[in-house]
């Protein structure tokens, strides 16, 4: 029934809303003319809805669901938002907004709520959410109802049912994994209001090779502040050389993306965009950099996706850092708003171009394959998602080899992540490898 209610829909909906009639001059004017070959069978299909359907069309409900059946024959990243959608997105560019911590999407095609991302540090990524999650129920804690999202008509019934007062409880049923391998799995998060810390650590990792460390969560309109302080800090603690961990980084804004390139580049090219029609857009970094002093390493996972791929690649490709972790999401093309026309109040997300890395990688094909390849095991995926919540300020204390009960958990990207930029800061100074060993803390 709902395939054959989003055919009707579609169909109905590419007359955007002009009434049970063939499509008048004034419509052509304003929308363009349909090609022969789809109004023969849109005008036939509409007499028959008109003269014989069992109930009266609710015509904006068949316009919606037309415009939903659409994008989601496009690409998972072009989506249809509601008019209480677009506040929400406008809320969390700017880092604070209710709720618990996922991106999501409506597959309208197979009925189900994506994960697109939880947002590191908030109740779904301290939970254990991760991208590509299917949500398939929703339980309220405090109700026995389970809600199934194959009933839901658009990302808002989800928004709707996910939303609620801080403190309250939801359980969501996640499908995970492939369709060879895949498992169920139900999770409680605790609803709170969410505040993105852009940049949620900072700290010395390693004092005697001068490595300091950043986390960066998102990219916000907060994101290049924040971060020319932590690494200002981090320089006035010592640093000559400094970890950006991209981890787990959802994107967020291209603007914000191409600002922070912009501090560790000087003239160069940041990426390129390419659309259907028309030439290449490059964006180029400003002359002078901020750090020039300071050598980076950027850490990734698969979970990197989109601004963070952007800044992951201009780095790699300009020689600018060694890039180091798992190959990212893929995640990374460009999706412009556009309002749907008066009176309605809602708007569509599209995809319009994709990005390319200095060296002409297609990010949103191939991700951005590291200079320095390591993989978390996926048990281990918990357990980093575990430490990356534990503290904004800085990174946990490494394990302190007298306690009782040491934690077991070794992160190994980011221990790799430590040799690499030690290695090049030794290599900086002029270091012998005699020099580095003597230099390196003894074992008992």
């Amino acid at each position: 029934m709902k395939r054959k209610q989003l055919l009707v829909g579609l169909l109905v909906g590419l007359l955007l809303g002009l009434g049970l009639s063939s499509v008048t001059a004034g419509a052509r004017e304003r929308f363009g003319e349909l090609p022969a070959d789809v109004a023969r069978p849109i005008g036939w299909l509409l007499n028959r809805i008109d003269t014989h359907y069992v109930e009266e069309v609710d015509q904006e409900r068949l316009v919606t669901g037309a415009i939903q059946g659409i994008l989601g024959r496009l690409d998972s990243h072009s989506s249809f938002m509601p008019a209480e959608m677009l506040e929400d997105f406008r809320t969390r560019a700017r880092g604070e907004f209710g709720g618990l911590g996922i991106q999501i999407r409506f597959d309208s095609v197979r009925n189900v709520v994506v994960v697109e991302h939880p947002l590191p540090g908030t109740p779904a990524f301290r939970a254990g959410v991760l991208a590509g999650d299917m949500i398939i129920k929703v339980q309220e804690g405090s109700s026995d109802e389970v809600i199934e999202t194959a009933d839901f008509d658009d990302v808002y019934d989800a928004v709707k049912v996910l939303r609620g007062a801080p403190g309250t409880e939801v359980t969501i049923t996640v499908v995970r994994g492939n369709e060879r391998e895949r498992e169920q799995k139900e999770i409680t998060i605790e609803r709170d209001i969410i505040e993105i810390a852009s940049v949620r650590s900072k700290t010395m990792l390693d004092e005697q090779n001068k490595v300091g460390y950043v986390y960066i969560a998102d990219f916000t309109e907060r994101t290049t502040g924040d971060l020319v302080d932590a690494i200002g800090e981090l320089k006035e603690q010592g640093a000559e050389g400094v970890i950006v961990d991209l981890r787990f980084n959802p994107g967020g804004l291209l603007e914000s993306a191409l600002q922070v390139s912009d501090m560790f580049l000087d003239n160069k090219m940041v990426v390129r965009t390419q659309e259907r029609r028309g030439p290449a857009r490059i964006y180029q970094s400003e002359p002078d950099e901020l750090f020039p002093d300071l050598e980076f390493v950027v850490l990734v996972n698969r979970y990197s996706a989109s601004a963070s791929e952007i800044l992951a690649g201009a780095l790699s490709d300009n020689e600018r850092a060694v890039v180091v972790g798992e190959r990212t999401h893929g995640k990374a093309s460009v999706q412009q708003i556009f309002h749907l026309p008066p009176p309605r109040q809602d708007a569509i997300k599209l995809t319009i171009a994709h990005y390319y890395t200095p060296a002409d990688r297609p990010i949103a094909k191939d991700g951005i394959t590291p200079d320095v390849e390591v993989e978390t095991p996926d048990e281990d995926i918990p357990k980093l998602i575990s430490r990356l919540s534990e503290r904004v300020d800085v990174v946990p204390d490494p394990p302190d080899e007298e306690a009782e009960e040491p934690d077991e958990f070794i992160d190994v990207q980011l221990e790799r992540a430590k040799q690499v930029l030690a290695e090049i800061l030794a290599e900086k100074r002029g270091e012998t490898q005699q020099e580095r060993a003597a230099l390196a803390p003894a074992e008992y």
